[in-house]
């Protein structure tokens, strides 16, 4: 912000300044303002999810289950934006292809331990109760073992981490046939854990609130700098 006022200010009209430097700071408050419009639309999608999640969480009191890609997708958000940023300013990718393919295992493996659902305000209890609720639903028999659910008539697992203290769970299928649909077993575990009375935990959704805060106010601050310069 700082440095967006200082190079407004150097570019007063009554500063008797060379076309050469007057043109190099124009440059500069151009790519500063950009970056400043990339950043706050990032930070804007960001608090706006934090703030759904906070709404479903704290407001309509639910626990429930989101696609790991979409999560995926806003860890990677500040990365995109900010490539789409160096590329417009004349940035060649392949000349950086060491921290493209750190970039490529850190997605790799986030990917992974993500798996195919994310749980929201779920414990140990309501996480089992809602996948047992499901499988029966489906007419799908089910055994437990520590950490994984096996549907043996599916030739299908699901693997479950559960963080009871923070809220949040992950979940993995692994299919020994691949052609079988698992999506419908999804939605009915999603189901029962909105409509479920199961135990819930809130964690999860204060983190997302103070997230949501700390972007908001980023936003606020840039239009207000943007303004009154």
């Amino acid at each position: 912000m700082t440095t967006l006022q200082t190079l407004t200010e150097w570019l007063d009209p009554r500063r008797d300044l060379d076309e050469q430097t007057r043109r190099a700071l124009e440059e500069a408050l151009d790519l500063i303002e950009r970056q400043l419009l990339i950043s706050g639309i990032c930070y804007a999608i960001i608090g706006g999810w934090c703030l759904w999640v906070c709404w479903r969480g704290m407001v309509k009191k639910e626990s429930f289950l989101v696609p790991s890609g979409l999560l995926l997708l806003l860890v990677g958000l500040p990365f995109l934006f900010m490539a789409a940023y160096l590329i417009s300013i004349g940035w060649n990718p392949l000349n950086s292809w060491p921290a493209l393919v750190v970039l490529g295992l850190m997605t790799w493996f986030l990917a992974f331990v993500l798996g195919h659902r994310v749980g929201f305000g779920v414990t140990d209890r309501s996480m089992r109760d809602a996948i047992v609720a499901g499988a029966k639903e489906m007419r799908m028999a089910c055994e437990e073992s520590f950490s994984t659910i096996s549907f043996p008539t599916r030739s299908m697992d699901l693997q479950v981490a559960v963080h009871s203290w923070l809220g949040v769970s992950f979940l993995r299928f692994r299919r020994r046939n691949r052609q079988l649909s698992i999506r419908s077993l999804i939605h009915s575990i999603d189901r029962n854990l909105r409509l479920g009375p199961g135990d819930r935990t809130t964690v999860v959704f204060w983190l997302h609130l103070a997230l949501a805060v700390l972007c908001l106010t980023y936003i606020g601050l840039a239009i207000y700098t943007r303004l009154t310069i």
